[in-house]
């Protein structure tokens, strides 16, 4: 299921996969609760990220993240003496519906870094907040 929550199965596979080498070649990171052997595992992404055609810009990455899952509960932080946001939130993928917490921060005029932790609805670990809380951009 870690693998259907990623989209590393189907048709968009081969994409998901090359995406993923990219990111890893720029510093982000990727963690999944391998004690989880069936369902979705709780899996984890952190790193920095250009902010490409919507831009990296508190405004503009809040707008995304309601676009992308419209219940999101967002607030306003100050993450490494910079304005973010941290988002909770549930929304349906491809592999069923999930729980999330993120934290966005735009670190320069084209360039954000996040965490993002996932798990099947209703299941993020206790962890997720203190990690999400103790999240510093580079």
């Amino acid at each position: 299921m870690v693998r259907a929550s990623f989209g590393l199965d189907g048709d968009t596979g081969p994409l998901i996969r090359n995406l993923m080498r990219r990111q890893a070649r720029q510093g982000t990171v990727f963690a999944i609760d391998a004690s989880v052997t069936n369902g979705m595992a709780p899996h984890l992404s952190a790193g920095c990220d250009k902010g490409g055609v919507i831009g990296a810009a508190l405004d503009q990455l809040k707008r995304k993240q309601r676009a992308l899952a419209p219940n999101s509960r967002i607030t306003d932080l100050t993450v490494g003496g910079k304005p973010g946001f941290k988002a909770a939130y549930d929304s349906a993928k491809r592999s069923g519906p999930v729980s999330g917490l993120t934290v966005r921060v735009p670190v320069a005029a084209d360039r954000f870094c996040f965490v993002d932790i996932e798990a099947a609805q209703g299941a993020l670990p206790s962890q997720a907040e203190g990690i999400a809380t103790s999240f510093k951009p580079a």
